[in-house]
Protein backbone atom coordinates (compact mmCIF):
# COMPACT_ATOMS: atom_id res chain seq x y z
CA UNK A 1 0.00 0.00 0.00
CA UNK A 2 2.83 2.42 0.81
CA UNK A 3 4.51 1.85 -2.55
CA UNK A 4 2.04 4.28 -4.14
CA UNK A 5 4.04 7.14 -2.58
CA UNK A 6 6.70 6.59 -5.26
CA UNK A 7 4.39 5.67 -8.16
CA UNK A 8 4.59 7.90 -11.24
CA UNK A 9 0.83 7.93 -11.73
CA UNK A 10 0.29 9.19 -8.19
CA UNK A 11 3.11 11.73 -8.27
CA UNK A 12 1.99 13.36 -11.50
CA UNK A 13 -1.18 14.75 -9.90
CA UNK A 14 0.30 16.85 -7.06
CA UNK A 15 3.29 17.81 -9.20
CA UNK A 16 1.02 19.10 -11.98
CA UNK A 17 -1.22 21.00 -9.57
CA UNK A 18 1.58 22.79 -7.72
CA UNK A 19 3.44 23.48 -10.98
CA UNK A 20 0.44 25.28 -12.44
CA UNK A 21 -0.26 27.13 -9.18
CA UNK A 22 3.35 28.26 -8.91
CA UNK A 23 3.37 29.34 -12.57
CA UNK A 24 0.17 31.35 -12.07
CA UNK A 25 1.63 33.04 -9.01
CA UNK A 26 5.10 33.69 -10.43
CA UNK A 27 4.05 34.23 -14.08
CA UNK A 28 7.04 32.65 -15.88
CA UNK A 29 6.85 29.14 -17.34
CA UNK A 30 9.77 27.92 -15.22
CA UNK A 31 7.60 26.20 -12.55
CA UNK A 32 6.04 24.12 -15.33
CA UNK A 33 9.15 23.47 -17.42
CA UNK A 34 11.49 22.60 -14.51
CA UNK A 35 9.43 19.59 -13.32
CA UNK A 36 9.30 18.24 -16.87
CA UNK A 37 13.09 18.47 -17.14
CA UNK A 38 13.57 16.95 -13.67
CA UNK A 39 11.20 14.06 -14.42
CA UNK A 40 12.88 13.33 -17.77
CA UNK A 41 16.32 13.31 -16.14
CA UNK A 42 15.02 11.21 -13.26
CA UNK A 43 13.58 8.60 -15.62
CA UNK A 44 16.90 8.34 -17.48
CA UNK A 45 18.96 8.24 -14.27
CA UNK A 46 16.82 5.50 -12.66
CA UNK A 47 16.95 3.46 -15.88
CA UNK A 48 20.74 3.80 -16.04
CA UNK A 49 21.15 2.89 -12.35
CA UNK A 50 18.90 -0.17 -12.61
CA UNK A 51 20.58 -1.45 -15.76
CA UNK A 52 24.07 -0.50 -14.59
CA UNK A 53 23.84 -2.10 -11.14
CA UNK A 54 21.44 -4.88 -12.15
CA UNK A 55 20.32 -6.04 -8.70
CA UNK A 56 17.99 -9.02 -8.62
CA UNK A 57 14.44 -8.95 -7.24
CA UNK A 58 13.21 -11.37 -4.55
CA UNK A 59 11.22 -13.41 -7.10
CA UNK A 60 14.57 -14.49 -8.61
CA UNK A 61 15.47 -16.32 -5.41
CA UNK A 62 19.00 -14.95 -5.44
CA UNK A 63 20.07 -11.69 -3.81
CA UNK A 64 22.81 -10.31 -6.08
CA UNK A 65 23.95 -7.10 -7.73
CA UNK A 66 25.49 -6.85 -11.21
CA UNK A 67 23.39 -9.89 -12.11
CA UNK A 68 21.32 -8.30 -14.86
CA UNK A 69 18.17 -7.70 -12.83
CA UNK A 70 16.17 -4.50 -12.36
CA UNK A 71 15.25 -4.95 -8.69
CA UNK A 72 17.88 -2.60 -7.33
CA UNK A 73 18.09 0.33 -6.81
CA UNK A 74 14.49 1.23 -6.07
CA UNK A 75 12.92 3.53 -8.63
CA UNK A 76 9.92 4.06 -6.34
CA UNK A 77 12.04 5.38 -3.48
CA UNK A 78 14.07 7.56 -5.85
CA UNK A 79 10.88 8.96 -7.39
CA UNK A 80 9.39 9.62 -3.95
CA UNK A 81 12.43 11.52 -2.72
CA UNK A 82 13.04 13.65 -5.81
CA UNK A 83 9.47 14.36 -6.86
CA UNK A 84 7.98 14.95 -3.39
CA UNK A 85 10.90 17.32 -2.74
CA UNK A 86 10.04 19.16 -5.93
CA UNK A 87 6.33 19.20 -5.02
CA UNK A 88 7.10 20.74 -1.62
CA UNK A 89 9.43 23.35 -3.14
CA UNK A 90 6.80 24.33 -5.71
CA UNK A 91 4.08 24.39 -3.03
CA UNK A 92 6.15 26.85 -1.00
CA UNK A 93 6.71 28.92 -4.14
CA UNK A 94 2.98 28.96 -4.93
CA UNK A 95 1.76 29.98 -1.47
CA UNK A 96 3.33 32.31 1.12
CA UNK A 97 1.27 30.58 3.84
CA UNK A 98 2.78 27.24 2.96
CA UNK A 99 6.19 28.88 2.94
CA UNK A 100 5.69 29.87 6.56
CA UNK A 101 4.40 26.40 7.47
CA UNK A 102 6.93 24.29 5.56
CA UNK A 103 10.40 25.23 6.71
CA UNK A 104 13.37 23.61 4.99
CA UNK A 105 13.76 21.22 7.92
CA UNK A 106 10.12 20.13 7.72
CA UNK A 107 10.42 19.64 4.00
CA UNK A 108 13.45 17.39 4.52
CA UNK A 109 11.59 15.28 7.08
CA UNK A 110 8.56 14.93 4.81
CA UNK A 111 10.73 13.90 1.86
CA UNK A 112 12.61 11.38 4.03
CA UNK A 113 9.29 9.99 5.25
CA UNK A 114 8.01 9.65 1.67
CA UNK A 115 11.19 7.82 0.60
CA UNK A 116 11.06 5.49 3.60
CA UNK A 117 7.34 4.78 3.11
CA UNK A 118 7.88 3.97 -0.54
CA UNK A 119 10.86 1.75 0.27
CA UNK A 120 8.94 -0.19 2.90
CA UNK A 121 6.02 -0.50 0.49
CA UNK A 122 8.03 -2.08 -2.33
CA UNK A 123 9.74 -4.44 0.11
CA UNK A 124 6.31 -5.45 1.41
CA UNK A 125 5.13 -6.14 -2.15
CA UNK A 126 8.16 -8.34 -2.73
CA UNK A 127 9.79 -6.16 -5.39
CA UNK A 128 12.96 -5.48 -3.36
CA UNK A 129 15.06 -7.22 -0.72
CA UNK A 130 14.96 -6.00 2.86
CA UNK A 131 18.38 -7.37 3.82
CA UNK A 132 21.83 -6.04 3.17
CA UNK A 133 23.16 -9.44 2.08
CA UNK A 134 23.79 -8.32 -1.46
CA UNK A 135 26.26 -10.42 -3.39
CA UNK A 136 27.88 -9.94 -6.75
CA UNK A 137 27.40 -12.56 -9.45
CA UNK A 138 30.71 -14.11 -8.43
CA UNK A 139 29.34 -14.65 -4.91
CA UNK A 140 31.68 -12.17 -3.21
CA UNK A 141 29.91 -10.75 -0.18
CA UNK A 142 29.57 -6.97 0.12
Amino acid sequence: MLAFVGQWGVLVVPLSVVSVLAACRQRPARPVVAPLVVCANLAVAVWLMKHGVGGTAPRSGYDAVFAGGTGFPSGHATNAIVIWGLVLDLAVLSSPRLGALLSTGRQRWLVALAGAASGVGVVGLGHHWFTGRLRTVSGVRW
